[in-house]
């Protein structure tokens, strides 16, 4: 008789999704007074290095798909900030995705809350939205 093999625990752009949940959930927002809103993170080394890690691996996916686009009537400029930007909210969607649920239900299984976590809105140009 054979033993079922464990499952592993899930992974994002390479990383444990508990380790990049934990890291969203710990991301504070703070209004500006021109109106934008500033993200800021503080995280352990066990879950800063690996939310680091899978950002830029989904940074470098949107910068290829950039360059596909370079130079074409298709090209759509995106500013290092900006593909930044859409690398932690695509991260974040990804997280949730795998989780099955979106990020406050991750949270409540978590007992932690939800509200330090950026709210963004979806751009259809860079990666498909719901």
């Amino acid at each position: 008789m054979t033993r079922p093999k464990p499952k592993k625990p899930p992974r994002v752009a390479g990383e444990p999704v508990d380790a990049l949940v934990e890291a969203l959930l710990s991301i504070d927002t703070r209004p500006r007074p021109d109106g934008m809103v500033e993200l800021e993170g503080r995280f352990r080394p066990e879950i800063g290095a690996p939310f680091a890690r899978a950002l830029m691996r989904v940074e470098a996916e949107l910068l290829l798909a950039d360059a596909r686009v370079y130079g074409t009537d298709a090209e759509e400029v995106r500013s290092p900030d900006a593909r930044r930007a859409d690398a932690l909210l695509l991260l974040a969607r990804r997280v949730s995705a795998t989780r099955g649920v979106g990020i406050g239900s991750a949270a409540r299984a978590m007992k932690r809350p939800a509200k330090h976590l950026p709210r963004a809105s979806c751009s259809p140009l860079y990666y498909n939205c719901p």
